[in-house]
């Protein structure tokens, strides 16, 4: 593992090996972090709020390029891994740290495991979609978060090794439930259900400054003319907007700027928030559980299930594209337990097949 979103679902499994441990179970298991995200608001703080041990490895491969950070992810798993051959090799989501996983376990030739495989947006020139084709091709378990996932698998001639586990997401999610910060609504007054949460990470948007432009203004917009806007906003981003003299813009307009926050005080927002305007793929699945409502600034589906059920949309980037789907959105519903993601035991599904398939 090696960003944000891939601490949360090792977490759900390294639950799952401590709970099967207790019972009697013998397995080691041991957290390699490719120190792709580093820093305490970035990193550190979901190690603690997960409740997760200290990684026994660190790469502190950094920031750079995606070859960069590839090739030096690639480099440093295969040394760790002919130090310590384990049974089986896991790989979580589709972030360079997944793609250099898979490569090196393949080059020590042991098996793996993919957590969150049959994820599709047909488009390789996104970077998480080669990586997440790659992991995927060189897997001999695939664990699909919906059965969507796994009849893709099962259509690109993947069906031996796939199976519906449900997503580690979900166990999270409600695992955590209780202990939200919900301090975060008084620290940044902020009333249930009268703000826009709103999250932009993702290279294709932030790296062109046409795209990130419009979504800047379309966010202007919707603070001063829908709902006020809370905006955590991710370290690219930041960057980005300031150089592209956005960043006062935004504080002038109202929209209320936020260092990176952790997963708890993340759960609070949204189970208060009115919808969501994030192109993050964890964080619509968030959303959904939380029953609320996201606006996808982006053409591209990576979860079409909540397109189809009615909790997303997804479309072009264009401001008032953009406003006009944010105004137009439904507020906080209930979700029906239709076992859309599984059924909040993933990770326990996930070892226990590895349990099974290794012994």
């Amino acid at each position: 593992m090696g960003a944000r979103p891939q601490f949360a679902k090792a977490a759900a499994v390294s639950r799952a090996v401590a709970n099967l441990s207790q019972a009697g179970r013998h397995i080691v298991e041991r957290l390699l972090h490719t120190g792709q995200h580093y820093d305490d608001e970035m990193s550190d703080v979901f190690f603690r709020e997960l409740n997760m041990r200290e990684p026994d490895w660190n790469l502190e491969v950094g920031s750079g390029t995606p070859a960069y950070q590839t090739a030096a992810a690639i480099q440093g798993v295969f040394e760790v891994l002919g130090e310590w051959r384990p049974d089986a090799v896991i790989v979580y989501g589709d972030t360079n740290a997944t793609l250099a996983g898979a490569i090196a376990a393949m080059q020590r030739q042991l098996p793996l495991a993919h957590v969150e495989a049959g994820v599709r947006t047909n488009n390789l020139f996104h970077a998480e979609e080669m990586n997440r084709v790659v992991a995927d091709r060189l897997s001999r378990w695939r664990f699909c978060c919906t059965l969507h996932n796994r009849a893709t698998l099962e259509a690109e001639g993947l069906d031996d090794g796939s199976c519906f586990s449900g997503d580690t997401m979900l166990d999270n999610y409600r695992h955590f439930l209780p202990a939200m910060d919900a301090g975060v609504l008084e620290r940044e007054k902020l009333h249930t259900g009268s703000f826009v949460l709103c999250t932009v990470h993702r290279a294709e948007n932030v790296d062109h400054q046409y795209r990130l432009t419009d979504i800047l203004d379309a966010v202007i917009q919707t603070q001063r003319d829908i709902l006020p806007v809370v905006f955590p906003v991710h370290p690219r981003t930041r960057k980005a907007a300031e150089e592209l003299g956005y960043s006062s813009r935004l504080v002038e307009a109202g929209v209320r700027l936020l260092e990176p926050i952790g997963f708890r005080s993340t759960q609070a927002l949204l189970e208060n928030c009115h919808l969501v305007l994030t192109d993050s793929g964890g964080l619509q699945r968030e959303a959904y559980f939380a029953g609320r409502f996201s606006v996808i600034p982006w053409e591209y589906a990576s979860w079409p299930e909540l397109v189809e059920a009615g909790w997303a949309s997804v479309g072009g980037v264009e401001k008032q594209v953009l406003v006009n789907r944010i105004a137009g959105a439904p507020g906080p519903r209930r979700v029906e337990n239709n076992g859309l993601f599984g059924d909040g035991q993933a990770g326990k599904r996930i070892v226990e097949t590895l349990m099974s398939d290794s012994a």
